[in-house]
């Protein structure tokens, strides 16, 4: 019951939960690897959670009030995901068998639209990307880094430049804009 309540940037992996895993949820990311209860994400506002799609209607027990439901199709984030499982057989000693393209994504549905809306503006030009939590990116003079609070449903953005002022308003501006939008 309640797995990873308030959860605010661990990452878990679990082989089954009871019902309101991921509850008010504000980052991180959480593998659920077996059967998931009732009330599943109910006031997630950031992070992101993968359950194992077994066939058994897990769709059903999500709370989509704020989240989408979604494949997953991006190569780097199922090898991410494959990695993970390993660490976590190798770490316990589970003979859990699950492939990452039986998983399905379960992501606040703002969130991942300021996070694309980003990636849209500034994907092409950056140096760097990191998605471990939130969104990183790096470029030639500054960088940034956008992730849920881990107390609030809100998000905080960190943007730095190497003394930079100007360029400093300007990007932190740029990307207000991107998220208020």
């Amino acid at each position: 019951e309640r797995f990873c309540v308030r959860n605010s940037g661990v990452t878990a992996v679990v082989e089954g939960i009871g019902n309101h895993g991921c509850e008010y949820m504000t980052g991180g990311r959480v593998l659920v690897l077996g059967k998931v209860g009732l009330n599943f994400a109910a006031g997630m506002s950031g992070g992101i959670a993968y359950l194992l799609d077994d066939g058994s209607g897990v769709e059903n027990r999500i709370n989509t009030e704020l989240v989408d439901i979604e494949k997953i199709t991006d190569d780097e984030e199922l090898a991410w995901l494959e990695e993970t499982i390993a660490t976590h057989k190798r770490l316990t000693g589970s003979t859990v068998e699950v492939d990452p393209s039986q998983l399905i994504k379960v992501m606040p549905s703002d969130y991942a639209r300021v996070l694309a809306a980003i990636e849209r503006a500034y994907g092409a030009e950056a140096w760097s990307v990191d998605r471990t939590d939130g969104l990183s990116m790096s470029f030639g003079h500054w960088r940034f880094n956008l992730r849920s609070s881990n107390t609030e449903p809100l998000l905080r953005l960190n943007v730095e430049t190497r003394g930079d002022a100007a360029l400093l308003a300007e990007r932190t501006a740029e990307i207000s804009t991107l998220i208020t939008a």
